[in-house]
């Protein structure tokens, strides 16, 4: 195993794109469908013209609302194209993280990182799910800025970092849950760099004004995590949704697996802080403290936004998840370097593997069958439509979910996947969630019940 990544780390580059495309090929195979709000920016895109595919939702984000359109408006309703270049996309942006990574550590622990991460079965929407798709554009932009920040610091630290500064505000235009890591790295990359707290304080109050503009607008505008109406982030979720490998967080499994790195992380803080431990600490209890710090600047944008990270929601994990990444790698090497045993790595290897292989196996179905579920019920309500003769109907749901991965969920997605069945903008699906009431857009005609 050892020769293998030996190999593997001489193109690193070859290396991350191929796996990037192995984990990618089975939901290929069984081929990729449109989910929930692809339903929406489809309908938007047919009724209102390819350009305004984003809509009302994506207001908020500038680069979304491109993404949008280039995606859902121009390519259209063709779900494998887009899956393809979804892909492509998460090759750039996985490669651009190697690269960032390779910045701050060794290039073999910047490879062994990443390649955690792209297996780790804790953040599968941003791998399947086409309304992710502005994410790896997000992820790539806040690498390249974080990687250029670090350049340029090396390099002449008395340079403004502008075109840093400016990767990283177009990573927040493009999505806002950005915002916390690129907010952190202006201040955090300098003292990484110089080994010690420097920090211009001018250069930073300009790369923070940058990052803060397209913050500002996504907090004012519309956007999905719509502050007024979502309730308040559970920080009790956050470890868990994130440390579980992609297990349900609060299933069994899942505590045990969260136990055992939320342990790693308390070791690694309680060695780096008491004076007397801290000569025998390296360079694998940093790594695992500073993931455990992305990951709390990856969720910080998420305040005011309700989630539990599991299902569709595990796309939240778009940059914390790579802090997850860091902390299971941190503490492979922390028990190799206790036990002073390096075939631990490849136990632990083989485990990771014997763990994530068949839980990717059975999310990967899970999405094939929201998809199929989210066609075959459109179909049923748009015949549901037809027989009432009324434009809107109330129909019990969720609709078409599969173990929290929505293939159509609520009123809002349905609507939107039945305007387009029937190419009729007029018509309207209340759906009965148990916990909520109705949801969808409200109707302006008399409803049938259903």
């Amino acid at each position: 195993m050892k020769r293998a990544f030996d190999a593997a780390t001489r193109h690193p580059a070859w290396t991350v794109a191929v796996t990037v495309v192995v984990v990618a090929v089975p939901y290929f195979v069984l081929g990729p469908h449109f989910l929930a709000d692809d339903y929406v920016w489809l309908r938007n895109a047919h009724f209102d013209g390819w350009w305004n595919a984003g809509g009302p939702r994506v207001a908020g984000r500038p680069g979304g609302w491109v993404v949008a359109a280039l995606s859902f408006g121009a390519v259209g309703a063709h779900p494998a194209v887009l899956y393809v270049v979804l892909t492509a996309l998460r090759v750039g942006a996985a490669v651009l993280v190697r690269r960032c990574l390779a910045m701050f550590m060794a290039a073999r622990y910047a490879l062994a990182v990443t390649l955690v991460w792209l297996v780790m079965p804790n953040h599968l929407a941003t791998e399947m799910w086409l309304s992710s798709m502005a994410g790896p554009i997000a992820l790539g932009l806040l690498a390249a800025g974080i990687s250029e920040l670090a350049r340029v610091t090396r390099a002449d630290p008395r340079r403004l970092p502008i075109v840093a500064y400016l990767l990283l505000a177009g990573a927040v235009a493009v999505y806002e849950l950005t915002a916390g890591v690129a907010a952190l790295a202006v201040a955090a990359v300098p003292c990484l760099v110089h080994g010690r707290v420097r920090v211009r304080v001018r250069d930073a109050a300009i790369g923070l004004v940058l990052v803060a503009v397209p913050a500002l607008w996504a907090a004012v505008r519309s956007t999905v995590y719509d502050h007024s109406s979502t309730g308040k982030l559970d920080p009790r979720l956050v470890f868990p949704g994130h440390l579980s490998l992609g297990f349900a967080p609060f299933g069994a499994q899942g505590r045990v697996v969260t136990a055992l790195g939320l342990a790693a992380i308390l070791a690694a803080v309680v060695r780096l802080a008491r004076r007397e431990l801290r000569p025998s600490t390296g360079f694998p209890d940093r790594l695992v403290v500073a993931g455990a710090v992305v990951v709390l600047a990856g969720v910080a944008p998420l305040a005011s936004f309700a989630t539990n990270f599991f299902g569709l929601h595990d796309r939240l994990l778009l940059v914390s998840g790579v802090g997850s990444a860091m902390v299971w790698t941190g503490a492979a090497l922390m028990v190799a370097a206790w036990l002073r045993r390096p075939a631990v790595l490849v136990a632990a290897a083989l485990a990771f593997v014997a763990v994530v292989v068949p839980l990717r196996a059975m999310r990967t179905v899970d999405y094939r069958d929201a998809g199929t579920d989210a066609v075959r019920e459109t179909a049923r309500l748009g015949a549901a439509v037809r027989a009432s003769g009324a434009r809107a109907i109330d129909v019990p749901g969720p609709v078409a979910v599969v173990d929290r991965v929505w293939g159509l969920n609520d009123g809002w997605n349905a609507t939107a996947s039945v305007q387009l069945h029937l190419d009729d903008p007029t018509v309207v699906v209340g759906v009965v969630l148990p916990d909520i009431g109705r949801s969808g857009p409200p109707p302006d005609r008399p409803r049938a019940a259903f």
